[in-house]
């Protein structure tokens, strides 16, 4: 074994002053805006916006499970009539689709919307 003590100036930053300088500079300068931010005192609203994303996910989440449960409630007519409507098919057209009926071309244009 090697006794001797082991020489690390060939990777010490400050042998060239000049250039140690310049990155210690460039480093003060891009974390500046970091300080500035961590130095300001947070307020209600900061606490607000943290948790405002969450908030609304969960909102989703719970108007979703809500729709779902009141479509499941509903009798299964009345479901195909509001996931119609819901989806903007006008109920007559959905009622032709479940039935294999054929309208008339003077009740298709005035179920999409058309007059007579």
């Amino acid at each position: 074994m090697n006794d001797d003590p082991l020489d690390l100036s060939p990777i010490d930053p400050t042998r060239d002053t000049e250039r140690f300088e310049q990155m210690v500079a460039a480093i003060r300068f891009r974390s500046e805006a970091v300080f500035v931010r961590r130095r300001r005192r947070p307020t209600i609203l900061d606490g607000v916006a943290g948790w405002w994303t969450p908030a609304l996910a969960a909102a989703a989440v719970i108007a979703a499970a809500s729709a779902v449960s009141w479509i499941v409630a509903l009798p299964a007519s009345a479901q195909q009539s509001v996931l119609a409507e819901a989806t903007g098919v006008p109920a007559a057209v959905a009622d032709w689709a479940q039935t294999d009926a054929t309208p008339s071309p003077g009740e298709l244009l005035v179920s999409l919307g058309g007059t007579q």
